[in-house]
């Protein structure tokens, strides 16, 4: 994966995690605990992510 695609993503995720705090009808307490959880799966993912990416320019 390039920078490019990497921050592409992060943009992206950005946007639709702000699109659906603005769309939603979740209590304001419920709406932090989805937004919680849905960050801290977007940092498992690319903590995962950056490990594979260092392990193959390690093997190159």
């Amino acid at each position: 994966m390039k920078n490019k695609d990497i921050a592409s993503f992060l943009v992206g995720a950005a946007l639709g995690a702000g699109l659906a705090w603005l769309f939603t009808s979740d209590e304001g307490k419920e709406l932090v605990n989805k937004m919680k959880e849905k960050a801290s799966a977007l940092k498992d993912n690319l903590e995962e992510e950056i490990s594979k990416a260092k392990q193959r320019f390690d093997e190159a």
